[in-house]
């Protein structure tokens, strides 16, 4: 009897402890996509990637910001970054820092050159989700298939052996210009490619040698080293001026190297060399000078002055304004007639206020007026493909030159109103030195004066250095009949 009523006491016990291991069982919180969005670069499975190209992961989501709980079964979630790394085509990973962006809620790999040539990479990124069945609960990890569920994100992307080729539209100015006609190869010694700010930051990477190559039609080269200055976009180097030989098409390669790749070539040009060393050595030739005068209306005439040369000037010389050669005109201080002006010139420069209204005004001349000369004859074109396949280009011949300016005054002119008018709104009150004074209050001057002289020198230019300069003014110059 004592023996059935204790099993009946087990038997009730265990019942009770069963109900209450059934009372104590939750449901499981359904799964659901948190529609989290990951956007990443280099792109997937892109290739020509850069050595410089630095990864990362931008997110539509924030991690370990609490949501709204989509569904019933649960009050809210939030997701947990748990790791990511970049692994070698063996799987292998990279130790590379990462960077995370709060603000942006993007996620940045600190690569500092570890790319290799030719290897593809793989980027791995791992998270799971925490949800809270109430707002008093504690946030548990969210299953799927009755096992904890583990985010995963994964891209790759292909790293080349070269950064990439540029063309000559990148340039603002090189030195062998590309085609040229008539390079002076002693000119100078010093050579120079700038990239306009266009230029991609992919080309430029840290320890990277740059070189320039010279190579001959027959096949003969020299190489010569090239720094590359990032501030101003520079790359330089020097020309082998003793190699290079007159009137021979030559071609100029600029390569790039670095510890993680072997010497490539970025870009590649021809040019031709002068029948003459030096800019000097070619307006030596110069000769039959004759000065000319053409009256367009009231107040405007265009000077001329014409004259042989044994070899004329190519498009990349003749380029007004923006070409390698310049000119700058001056003022006869002795002759009475232009004594005022060039006073009212002097003047103005001494005088920040006018000055930089001025140049607001008239950017493209500067101060005794100047550069308002062009070269209005035909000019030497660039080097053909035929020519450059050929590795020979004949030589033009004797060119007769004509240099063409509008009357100088008139620009004078321009500039006196312009600053008069400044005065009389701005300064209505002040007192004028004598020679301003006198400018300002007189009426606009438009004529030119039999006999006027206008003497300018010309000037040879590479990039921003000043290597020539022809200043004879019993020649160059403009006069008015």
């Amino acid at each position: 009897m004592k023996k059935n009523i204790f099993n009946l006491i087990t038997i009730l016990l265990l019942g009770i402890i069963s109900c209450k291991k059934e009372d104590n069982t939750l449901p499981t919180i359904p799964y659901i996509d948190p529609n989290l969005k990951i956007t990443v670069y280099p792109k997937n499975t892109s290739t020509n990637n850069s050595f410089r190209v630095r990864p990362f992961l931008a997110f539509n989501k924030r991690f370990n910001y609490t949501y709204t709980y989509p569904s019933g079964a649960a009050n809210c979630f939030k997701l947990i970054y748990d790791s990511t790394y970049i692994s070698d085509a063996s799987g292998q990973p990279l130790q590379l820092p990462t960077n995370f962006n709060s603000t942006k809620d993007t996620l940045f790999f600190n690569t500092d050159n570890s790319f290799t040539a030719n290897s593809n990479y793989s980027i791995k990124f791992f998270y799971h989700i925490e949800v809270k069945r109430d707002i008093d609960s504690d946030f548990e990890i969210l299953m799927k298939n009755e096992v904890p569920f583990q985010g995963k994100f994964e891209s790759s992307f292909e790293i080349k052996n070269y950064i990439f080729s540029i063309s000559t539209s990148y340039l603002e100015y090189a030195y062998p210009y590309p085609y040229q006609y008539h390079f002076l190869k002693d000119e100078t010694p010093n050579g120079e490619l700038k990239f306009n700010n266009d230029q991609e930051n992919d080309l430029y990477f840290k320890d990277a040698t740059y070189n320039v190559r010279f190579t001959t039609p027959s096949g003969e080269s020299w190489e010569s080293n090239a720094t590359y200055n990032v501030s101003n976009r520079k790359l330089e180097f020097q020309i082998p001026r003793n190699l290079l030989t007159n009137q021979t098409i030559y071609k100029l390669e600029y390569l790039v190297s670095s510890p993680q790749m072997a010497q490539t070539v970025f870009l590649t040009y021809h040019f031709r060399t002068s029948k003459f060393n030096t800019f000097e050595e070619k307006m030596s030739t110069a000769k039959e000078f004759a000065y000319y005068n053409s009256y367009v209306s009231q107040g405007v005439y265009i000077l001329m002055l014409r004259f042989k040369l044994d070899e004329g000037f190519d498009v990349i010389e003749a380029m007004n304004y923006t070409g390698l050669l310049r000119f700058e005109a001056s003022i006869d201080t002795n002759m009475a007639y232009f004594k005022k002006y060039n006073n009212f010139y002097t003047g103005l420069s001494s005088r920040g206020y006018f000055l930089n209204k001025r140049n607001d005004r008239l950017p493209a001349i500067n101060i005794p007026p100047s550069n308002g000369i062009t070269i209005t004859c035909s000019v030497i074109p660039l080097l053909t493909q035929s020519q450059i396949s050929q590795g020979f280009a004949n030589d033009y011949g004797e060119k007769v030159i004509w240099f063409e300016s509008k009357d100088l005054q008139l620009t004078f002119s321009e500039d006196v109103n312009y600053v008069r008018n400044i005065i009389i709104s701005n300064f209505v009150n002040c007192v004028l030195p004598a020679w301003e004074s006198d400018i300002v209050n007189n009426s606009f001057y438009s004529s030119i004066n039999i006999g006027t002289y206008i003497p300018f020198e010309i000037m040879y230019t590479t990039g921003d250095k000043l290597t020539s300069t022809i200043e004879d003014s019993s020649t160059y110059y403009f006069t008015m009949k």
